[in-house]
C-alpha cells in the first residue's frame, strides 16, 4: 500500500498534470451526480427504502412502448439518442484519449516527451469514441437488467416487514443467490470495462479481446481488488444518502460536493493507478510468455 501511494506519487512529480486532470474530470462528474433530478428524488435513504422503483422502471419502459405506436415520434426519439450518444461518446474520446495515453506511458515508466496529451488524441480518440459509443448504451442496459435482478430481494425484505413469513425463506434462499450472481456480474464487468481501455491504447488490434483473456487469466488477482474500489463507492455513496445530499442545497449542498470530490479523486486515482499498473505488468508477462 505504501509503496504504491510512493509509486503514485512519483508519477505524479513526473506528470502533474495526471492529477490534475483526474481531480477537474472527478468534479465535473460529482457536479453531475449531485445536482440532476435522480439524485434529488433517490438522494436519500427514506427516498430509496420508502420508494418503489420498480415501479418506476415499469413506468419508464411502459411510457417507452407508448413511442413505438408513433413512427414518426419513435424516428425523432431514435435520431435524438444517437445524436446525443454519438456527441457524448465523441467528447468523452477527445478528453480521455490523451489523458490515457499519458497514463500508459506513466505506468510502463517511459520518459517524458513533450504533448503526449496531443499525440493520444491523435492517435487514439477514434478508437476510443467508439469505445465509448458501445459502452454506454451497454452500462445502461446492464444496469436496467440488474435492478431488474433484484426483484426478488425487494419482495423478501417486504414480505418481512409485512409479516407475511409463509414463502419468506425460500424467497430468502433465491435472494441470497440473485445478490452473490450480481455481486460477480458487477465485479466482472467493471474489470472487462476497465482495463479494455489499456487494451485498446496498447494494441493497434484486439484490444478488447486481449484485454479480456488478461481479465479472465488474472481474474482471483483483480478481483478483491475491483471489490475495493466497488465497495469503497459503495460506501461512499451509503455515507452522501445519510446525509440527505439529494436535498442538500447552499452551503450544505457545497460541503458535500467538495466532500465527495476529494473523496472520490482520491478513489479514482488509486484505482486508475491500479488498472494502467497491472495491466503494464500483464502485457509484460504475456510477452515473455511468447518469447
Amino acid at each position: 500500500m505504501v509503496d504504491a501511494i510512493r509509486n503514485i506519487l512519483l508519477k505524479f512529480r513526473k506528470r502533474p498534470a495526471l492529477f490534475v486532470f483526474t481531480a477537474i474530470a472527478t468534479f465535473f462528474f460529482c457536479i453531475l451526480e449531485q445536482y440532476n433530478v435522480l439524485t434529488k428524488d433517490y438522494g436519500t435513504w427514506g427516498a430509496i427504502v420508502g420508494g418503489n422503483y420498480l415501479t418506476d422502471l415499469n413506468g419508464l419502459l411502459e411510457k417507452l412502448g407508448l413511442t413505438f405506436r408513433n413512427p414518426s415520434l419513435l424516428l425523432i426519439l431514435f435520431l435524438l439518442v444517437i445524436l446525443l450518444l454519438v456527441a457524448i461518446s465523441a467528447i468523452l474520446g477527445f478528453s480521455y484519449s490523451g489523458f490515457y495515453h499519458q497514463m500508459l506511458c506513466a505506468s510502463e515508466e517511459k520518459e517524458k516527451v513533450p504533448a503526449e496529451m496531443r499525440t493520444g488524441i491523435s492517435r487514439h480518440f477514434t478508437k476510443l469514441t467508439l469505445f465509448f459509443l458501445a459502452a454506454i448504451p451497454a452500462t445502461v442496459v446492464f444496469v436496467v437488467l440488474f435492478l431488474y435482478t433484484l426483484v426478488p430481494s425487494v419482495l423478501s425484505v417486504k414480505m418481512f416487514l409485512t409479516g407475511s413469513s409463509s414463502l419468506f425463506f425460500p424467497m430468502l434462499l433465491v435472494c441470497i443467490l440473485t445478490i452473490l450472481v450480481d455481486i460477480f456480474a458487477v465485479i466482472f464487468y467493471a474489470m472487462y470495462l476497465s482495463f479494455s481501455i489499456p487494451a485498446l491504447i496498447s494494441f493497434p488490434k484486439g484490444g478488447i479481446g486481449i484485454a479480456f483473456r488478461m481479465v479472465n487469466a488474472y481474474c482471483w488477482y483483480l478481483l478483491p481488488r475491483t471489490l475495493l474500489f466497488l465497495v469503497l463507492n459503495l460506501g461512499l455513496r451509503a455515507a452522501l444518502l445519510a446525509l440527505h445530499y439529494g436535498w442538500g442545497s447552499g452551503i450544505l449542498g457545497v460541503v458535500l460536493l467538495i466532500f465527495t470530490w476529494v473523496i472520490r479523486t482520491l478513489i479514482d486515482t488509486y484505482y486508475l493507478h491500479f488498472v494502467f499498473n497491472t495491466f503494464s505488468a500483464m502485457k509484460s508477462d504475456m510477452n515473455e510468455d511468447v518469447q
